[in-house]
């Protein structure tokens, strides 16, 4: 399951990068929203593939699935966008780069625990 849960992740992390990559280069929207639209949309991926592949959870309740996993993504949302600006603060890096780091951390600390226990309650 950790393993599907990962790979999972790994596809919505490449919505997500490709959306933040656009909307901050391509649209010019300010960084901190494009994290979030980017986070918001890979989020969505990283729903539906959890909850009928990776957990399969698809007898669950959606509607009550759902409000779990929007909660979790509003944390995960905001851990993301401050830890990036906070972290860009710090260092010179690419914020890419940034965003990977924190990106990273925030998916094995906080989401895949969450999603495991809260969301889809394996």
């Amino acid at each position: 399951m950790f393993f599907k849960a990962q790979f999972s992740a790994g596809i919505a992390t490449g919505v997500d990068f490709l959306v933040m990559i656009l909307c901050y280069q391509f649209v010019g929207l300010g960084l901190s929203s494009a994290v979030a639209l980017g986070a918001l949309a890979g989020g969505t991926v990283n729903f539906l593939i959890n909850r009928y592949w990776a957990f399969r959870a698809g007898g669950g309740m959606f509607i009550f699935q759902l409000l779990a996993y929007i909660s979790v993504c509003f944390l995960s949302i905001l851990l993301n966008v401050y830890g990036v600006l906070i972290v860009m603060e710090f260092v010179s890096f690419s914020y890419i780069v940034v965003r990977v780091i924190v990106a990273s951390v925030v998916a094995l600390t906080v989401n895949y625990p969450l999603h495991k226990k809260m969301v889809f309650m394996k």
